[in-house]
């Protein structure tokens, strides 16, 4: 089961509605996360669940 991601915390939201239009953040994001968030100030927990293709895909879907 893929980790929960808060899409309350406004990073995460904005990180979210990138990787929903940006193609290439998408794919960063599913296979270099390292990279695709490098920059953004999350909290421990969120960085690991967006470290999670499956957790992003879920969230990217509902």
């Amino acid at each position: 089961m893929p980790m929960s991601i808060n899409g309350k915390n406004k990073t995460v939201a904005e990180i979210l509605n990138r990787a929903a239009t940006d193609a290439a953040f998408r794919n960063l994001l599913y296979t270099d996360p390292g990279s695709a968030l490098a920059g953004y100030d999350l909290p421990a927990d969120q960085r690991q669940a967006l470290s999670d293709p499956e957790a992003v895909k879920a969230a990217l879907n509902g």
